[in-house]
């Protein structure tokens, strides 16, 4: 299912790390000093894990807008930039 604004927002801190899905690979890490954090996770020789920003300087719809850019080969994965390669 889907993630919403308002459970990001309400997300609190527990005793250890942990993640809240969304879609396509996009998901809220929340450590447990209260810090949120947007992943994404993608495939490319084994699964990898970018932070794409910190929630709430970062919404919803725009994690979820940058998520979407990925796929598309316009963004050149920061894991790659040192081998100068593009996802298509």
């Amino acid at each position: 299912m889907a993630l919403t604004d308002t459970a990001a927002r309400q997300a609190k801190p527990k005793a250890s790390n942990y993640s809240l899905g969304d879609t396509g690979g996009l998901s809220l890490f929340v450590a447990k000093n209260g810090s949120k954090a947007w992943h994404f996770r993608f495939s490319w020789r084994e699964q990898q894990r970018i932070s794409l920003g910190s929630y709430p300087e970062i919404p919803l719809k725009e994690a979820r807008q940058l998520r979407d850019q990925y796929p598309s080969g316009e963004v050149i994965y920061p894991a790659l930039q040192s081998q100068d390669m593009v996802c298509t």
